[in-house]
């Protein structure tokens, strides 16, 4: 008898350590540019009170950065949690392989952890990281997946049919589309919270907004009348409804009681394709998606757990990474990291717990472009724009002041790290040989084998 009654208590105390698991709930939106919310701009012509409300009651990281200023490949480096160039996931791919590419299948994805830490884990969005069955969310470990496989679409229901799935533990049925595009994602999103409220979710919900094509309702384009240039007023909408939506997911958290015990981010895969008043916002930064200047990869960056999990309506001025989502949700769900991610557990660091920097370099390359961050100075090779460029982020995050021809030395110091860094990469896929040629010449021989 004693022996059942310790039994009990046993499995008891297994349960509520189960049920302290935090949620994890990631939003992935695509192509926003850094100057585009009020948190982060409040010289912005567009309202999003909803993400704004994320930095409220969470904390705003003014340095986040994504591995790639280009859709695939930054969600390569997030899905894996280590450099894609370290797999050849370097960009998009070409329109010849975009039926047979797809992530390193070697390498676990973050719904493989996730669902291994005894998690119930979903994918809602855009997928874009292969079209092949063995390439599919739900084989790189997704309980569920509710969306597109393409790397882009129409918002408005066209009924593309096989393009659209909702897929549950190998049973598979097309969805029928009754609403635009960033409100169905919300309606899968809220079908997989629902169903798995009692138990710890890991939820990575893609939206496609504010991507092209530029297309938004009646409604939302009314709303923001304040905007007096046509094309941007349509891009406010999008924006206006992925705001709303992102409100309803975080309403759904609150209703069913499990909001405090959810850890949430909000990050954009690259950044705004343009500046400007015409679309995209990625002021004060220089560059656009496909630049390794600032505006191609530094990007909205927002980590919310309440409940004083985090101090809320703080911000965090050191870098953080994409690659740093894996090793903090690993951390939280009490899960060992592997040595071998790049990234940090950000939560000790943004508690205030640790001083020092998460990591204090960072480096990147793209399609020729070669940059690395060191602290706060970034030195950025873009043949492309003919620039080789020094500048000094504490007080430049412009990039408007170039150095390098006041400071050789230090220009010649992160070249060698970054040289260093790329001798662990391997060669781009589906490139062709002319494009490969070119970047050889400008990456040397190393991570070209």
């Amino acid at each position: 008898m004693k022996q059942l009654i310790l039994l009990a208590v046993i499995l008891l105390t297994m349960s509520s350590a189960e049920a302290k698991k935090p949620n994890v709930l990631v939003f992935f939106v695509d192509d926003m540019g850094y100057g585009e919310l009020g948190c982060y701009n409040s010289k912005t012509d567009l309202k999003t009170p909803n993400i704004d409300k994320l930095a409220k009651n969470g904390v705003l990281c003014t340095d986040g950065y994504v591995t790639a200023p280009q859709c695939s490949p930054s969600r390569a480096g997030i899905m894996t949690g280590y450099c894609q160039e370290r797999f050849g996931h370097e960009a998009n791919p070409t329109q010849k392989d975009r039926n047979t590419f797809g992530i390193e299948r070697s390498i676990r994805s973050i719904g493989d952890y996730m669902r291994s830490a005894g998690y119930k884990t979903g994918y809602v969005g855009k997928w874009d990281l292969g079209r092949m069955y063995e390439d599919n969310p739900e084989q790189r470990g997704f309980d569920f997946y509710y969306g597109a496989v393409i790397g882009c679409r129409h918002y408005t229901p066209i009924n593309q049919g096989p393009l659209f799935v909702r897929v549950t533990r190998g049973h598979s049925n097309l969805v029928h589309e009754d609403y635009y595009y960033t409100h169905q994602l919300t309606v899968g999103a809220q079908e997989f919270i629902q169903k798995n409220k009692k138990d710890p979710f890991f939820l990575f919900l893609a939206y496609s907004a504010p991507h092209s094509p530029y297309e938004a309702t009646k409604e939302s384009i009314d709303r923001n009348k304040q905007i007096d240039n046509d094309q941007r007023r349509i891009y406010g909408g999008m924006i206006t409804m992925l705001d709303d939506d992102i409100g309803k997911i975080m309403k759904q958290l609150q209703e069913n009681g499990i909001a405090d015990n959810t850890l949430v981010f909000f990050i954009s895969d690259n950044g705004a394709p343009h500046k400007g008043p015409a679309l995209g916002n990625n002021l004060p930064l220089r560059g656009d998606k496909g630049d390794l200047f600032e505006g191609g990869i530094r990007i909205p960056y927002i980590v919310q757990w309440k409940n004083g999990n985090l101090p809320a309506g703080s911000k965090y001025k050191n870098p953080v990474s994409s690659l740093d989502l894996l090793p903090t949700i690993l951390a939280v769900s009490g899960s060992d990291i592997p040595s071998s991610l790049p990234g940090a557990n950000l939560i000790p660091y943004l508690k205030g717990e640790k001083k020092e920097k998460p990591t204090d370099v960072l480096c990147w390359r793209w399609m020729g472009q070669r940059a690395v961050r060191a602290g706060d100075w970034k030195w950025v090779s873009h043949p492309r724009k003919k620039v080789l460029g020094l500048f000094n982020l504490s007080d430049d995050k412009e990039e408007n002041n170039n150095l390098i021809d006041k400071n050789p030395a230090k220009a010649a110091e992160l070249e060698s790290i970054w040289k260093s860094w790329n001798k662990k990469n391997t060669m781009p896929k589906w490139r062709s040989e002319q494009e490969l040629e070119k970047m050889s010449k400008e990456y040397g021989n190393e991570g070209m084998n």
